[in-house]
């Protein structure tokens, strides 16, 4: 019995010296040549995640301007939002290089924008100040959902993009430039939403053949507003998402 607990200490001695080999360990271990340039991930002042630089990107992949005078380098780090924390997940001037191959633009996929962790609108949020207003109608019939409508609207450029396809909203069936009033009207009908009141839907229900409509308030790239209601059910929420979507209709139509 002696000799099994002999044993067992030893394993647990020899666990913990080589504990930087190990799976669970890496958070405390420098397994990256290059991890010493790495900082713990943080925000601006402005809630936005500091990004790393394209210097920062080329120190740590060991390369000059020249190696990526070719490539969107600035275009590619600000659509994927990559941080410090980001550079040893995957090869990212693989990613850079393989994307301008594919043709791959950046700066068009509104997507992957609208599809990162989102929250719930607070009596805090100036909607005036915010980056892009986004909306899709879908409709759900059991086995497939269609989408038949997606709107852009771009607060810092004062354009709306209806009926687009998000992946590259740019392409729009239409392309219409917002006047002040035509901005000022839209972030008052947004406000007049009341959307800190309203249930966060998130995890909205759909079943059956169903219409259904998602909204996301962009405050910035990474801080993204969502709500999804249905279009068939008649509440105050619903009502008030309609006016807001008919006045964008009858605004590029």
């Amino acid at each position: 019995m002696k000799k099994y607990l002999c044993i067992l200490l030893m394993l647990c001695m020899v666990s913990l010296i080589t504990g930087c080999g190990s799976a669970d360990s890496t958070d405390n271990c420098d397994t990256d040549e290059n991890a010493g340039i790495l900082q713990e991930t943080d925000y601006s002042e402005n809630g936005e995640l500091n990004l790393i630089t394209a210097d920062e990107f080329l120190e740590y992949y060991n390369l000059t301007e020249a190696d990526v005078a070719d490539y969107d380098l600035e275009g590619m780090i600000d659509d994927y939002s990559i941080t410090s924390d980001d550079l040893p997940e995957r090869d990212w001037y693989f990613k850079l290089k393989n994307d301008a191959r594919l043709g791959i633009e950046y700066g068009c996929n509104m997507e992957r924008l609208i599809r990162k962790q989102t929250r719930p609108a607070t009596a805090e949020d100036d909607f005036s100040t915010a980056r892009y207003i986004v909306y899709e109608v879908h409709i759900d019939n059991k086995d497939e959902t269609y989408t038949f409508e997606n709107v852009v609207i771009d607060i810092e450029e004062k354009k709306i993009y209806y009926l687009c396809n998000l992946y590259d909203y740019f392409d729009a069936e239409v392309v219409k430039d917002m006047d002040d009033e035509t901005f000022d009207k839209i972030i008052s009908i947004l406000e007049e939403m009341e959307l800190p009141e309203w249930e966060n839907n998130i995890n909205y229900e759909r079943y059956g053949s169903k219409y259904y409509w998602e909204l996301f308030v962009l405050m910035n790239k990474q801080d993204v507003i969502r709500y999804t209601g249905s279009i068939t059910e008649e509440d105050d929420m619903e009502a008030k998402f309609d006016d807001f979507k008919t006045f964008i209709d009858e605004y590029c139509n």
